[in-house]
Order: C-alpha cells, then structure tokens, then sequence
C-alpha cells in the first residue's frame, strides 16, 4: 500500500562531519526528503546529541579522526543492543580494504564513500530504514545500489 503525499514518516539522521560544506550538503537534500537532521562536526558531539536527539541513524566520518569515529562505533553497539540499536554509516574518504575492514569490525553497518553521492545515499537510507539495518551486511546494502547503477 502506497503512503498518500500527506503522510510522511519522519527518521532522524544525526551527520558528524567536519567538512561543514559536506555536512550542509547532505543535511539539505536529506531535509528534502523529509528526513528530520542534525548536523555536528565531531564524534564527540555526536555521543552528546545522542540521548536528545534520538536518531535512527548516525552518520559518523571516520577519516579525520579515525579512532574517535571507530571508537564511537564501538561504544554505541555496546550502550545500544537490540531493538534500541541504532543504523551507524561511516562517512569515509579513504577506499582500501583495510578502512572498511576497521569500520565493519567497530560495529558500522555499511560504508559510505566521499564524496557522497546524494541520491545514492537517499536510497540507501530509505532500504536501511525499511529493513532496520537488517540488510545492511557490512557494506553489501551499498554494493548492491554501486552495482545496480553499473
């Protein structure tokens, strides 16, 4: 059954950029698409707005500084188990393995490469939502939509 153009179901999306041009970017368009955003420019911020602004999914860069972003994974996969889980996508600008491979075993669901492609991210956003994270597969979600765009 299709939702009438009246109904919109709102998701928050927490953004922790340092680039304030990605970060206002990627707010703007997720903000057209009805999706309720915080933008912060660090991990660290991002714990904060955690228990305020309860969102479905963080979106955490993990280039600049590596181990915050990793170990902010970490903490929220310990703290929030099971149906209070949150959807983590690392913002990463580096594309070897072994960055992936890092952010798959701190507990992100799916990789994200900079720079973002917009529209790609909507649509990944909105199976992630659908799904809850169910068919996220340490990045499979992703290279389904890169294949199916090939």
């Amino acid at each position: 059954m299709k939702q009438q153009a009246n109904v919109q179901v709102s998701r928050r999306i927490l953004i922790a950029e340092p680039d304030a041009l990605v970060a206002q970017s990627v707010a703007a368009l997720l903000v057209s698409h009805a999706y309720e955003v915080e933008a912060v420019e660090s991990t660290e911020q991002a714990i904060l707005a955690l228990e305020r602004f309860q969102p479905d999914v963080a979106m955490l860069d993990i280039e600049r500084h590596e181990l915050a972003g990793l170990n902010a994974a970490r903490l929220l996969r310990r703290e929030r188990p099971g149906r209070h889980r949150i959807l983590l996508l690392a913002l990463i600008g580096a594309t070897d393995n072994a960055w992936r491979d890092a952010a798959h075993a701190a507990g992100f669901d799916v990789v994200v490469p900079k720079p973002v492609d917009t529209e790609l991210l909507v649509e990944l956003l909105e199976g992630l939502l659908q799904t809850q994270g169910a068919d996220a597969g340490h990045g499979d979600a992703l290279d389904r939509l890169l294949d199916a765009e090939h």
